[in-house]
Order: C-alpha cells, then sequence, then structure tokens
C-alpha cells in the first residue's frame, strides 16, 4: 500500500452508490464486544461540504470513500501496514454500501468519532466492526444526545442533575431519586459490588449483547449483569415504586453533586 499524504482532501470522493445524507447513529463494536453509539465518523473531514471520510484501499486501489455511503465494515487485523496517519495496526475486512455494493477495506488510520457532542478516537485495530444503528440503538443515542442537549452534561439525566432517571423497555422514563445503596454487578470475572454514589450510568439491554454495561465515575466501564433483582425508586411526586430489574433498559444516576430528596 503506497503512503497517503492528507492531500486526499483534494482528491475527489469515492461514491459507489448515490449520495445519501450522513448517519445519525453508528454502533462501534471494539474487540473486546463492547459497544459504543456515535453520531459521526471519519477518518478525515472533506473541505467539500464537511462530510466524513474514510481512507484507506478499497479493493487494492487508494480510496478515499464517504461515509453517508457505508453500511457497515467488519474488521479483522492483518500483519502490517504503512499508512503515514496515526498508526495502530492494520485492519482489513468487508465494507458494504447503502446501496447493495461491497469490497475488501484496508486501512490503519485511528478513527475519529463524535459522542455526546465530544470528539474522541479509537485505534482500528481496537475494532471488530462499524455499522450503522439499529432502531433502538439510535433511540438510546437520542435519549443521551437530548440528555447533553437539556444539561450541557454528556450522559446527565435528561430532566435535571439532581435526580436520577430510569428507562424502561416500554418507553416510559422515570425521574426520581433510587433509594438502595448497593448496586450488585455481576461482571464475567467476579461479583462486585458499588456504592449508587460511584456509579454513573447502566445500561442492561446492549444490542446484539447478551450482557450490560456499568459506567463508574472514575471511567472505568464494565461488561455484566446487573444482581439486583428489582430496584427502588421514589418518584419526584413522592410515590415509592419497585421496578423489576428485567423491565429496566437504562439508568442514570444523579450528578455527583446532586443531594439526595
Amino acid at each position: 500500500m503506497k503512503k497517503i499524504p492528507y492531500i486526499l482532501l483534494m482528491l475527489p470522493l469515492l461514491s459507489p452508490g448515490s449520495a445519501a445524507s450522513a448517519a445519525d447513529c453508528w454502533e462501534l463494536t471494539d474487540k473486546n464486544g463492547q459497544t459504543i453509539l456515535a453520531n459521526d465518523i471519519w477518518h478525515l473531514k472533506s473541505r467539500l461540504g464537511g462530510g466524513g471520510i474514510l481512507i484507506g484501499e478499497l479493493d487494492g486501489k487508494d480510496a478515499s470513500i464517504a461515509v453517508a455511503d457505508i453500511n457497515t465494515i467488519v474488521l479483522a487485523p492483518v500483519k502490517s501496514g504503512v499508512l503515514s496517519l496515526v498508526s495502530g495496526g492494520t485492519m482489513q475486512g468487508d465494507i458494504a454500501f447503502i446501496d447493495g455494493t461491497s469490497g475488501k477495506f484496508v486501512s490503519d488510520a485511528s478513527l475519529m468519532f463524535l459522542k455526546d457532542a465530544q470528539k474522541d478516537s479509537i485505534p482500528l485495530a481496537d475494532l471488530r466492526s462499524i455499522s450503522r444503528c439499529s432502531t433502538k440503538a439510535a433511540g438510546t443515542l437520542a435519549a443521551s444526545e437530548q440528555a447533553t442537549a437539556d444539561t450541557g452534561t454528556p450522559g446527565s439525566p435528561a430532566i435535571a442533575s439532581d435526580v436520577d432517571s430510569v428507562y424502561l423497555d416500554n418507553g416510559d422514563i422515570l425521574t426520581g431519586v433510587i433509594t438502595i445503596d448497593d448496586i450488585q454487578w455481576q461482571s464475567p470475572y467476579a461479583a462486585l459490588s458499588f456504592k449508587r454514589d460511584q456509579v454513573r450510568a447502566i445500561t442492561l439491554h446492549r444490542e446484539g449483547m447478551d450482557d450490560g454495561l456499568i459506567e463508574l465515575r472514575s471511567g472505568d466501564r464494565i461488561s455484566g449483569t446487573l444482581g439486583n433483582t428489582s430496584i427502588e425508586m421514589t418518584l419526584k411526586f413522592g410515590q415509592r415504586v419497585p421496578l423489576a430489574a428485567d423491565k429496566i433498559r437504562a439508568i442514570h444516576f444523579m450528578g455527583q453533586g446532586g443531594q439526595r430528596q
């Protein structure tokens, strides 16, 4: 593979199909099976219209591919690569486009993505697939976006920072205070216990996954399942209700500065 300089920005975009609007939601699945929901992905941004571009080889030829034309990419590592951008291991895989065509994609440029209005990156070597979101995953991301828009804090509750929020499988959202003190979590390697103030969010049902994900305020993210069979919550208007864990899709806890009601 030849080195691909930044002059790629001056090349025409390779669009195998008709132009499409950029996806609002992408699922990035890493080598550990964890899923990141992102609003946008790119290697570089086009100077023509601001659309995202992935760079590498398509069917053995240097290419700059419009993100808007991509449906899925399934990745696997290869032994070597000589791209001149950010290293992280060369990956190859099957790329499928929204017009039904497909090809072989090779790249080792780290993937940039946008999540909760914040930019981040991940080496392609850490990913196993990139795909447009399912309807359920898109709904989860939309709820997170609304939380950010309402509070200015990524991942915080959508209504107020001094309440907990519970998202149910039927689409209902309950706000108030979760009154249990200990969160039991069964990880793949051990049974864990956390105080509620240590926990930022819990996702119980992840698209295409058998387990959930707990996010701690320390920044740790641990896959597994909730050990508590139910969660008790005092709603904002004072009523105390038990919520069966198997009916809950996600939980967002109040900000660290929030006080118990």
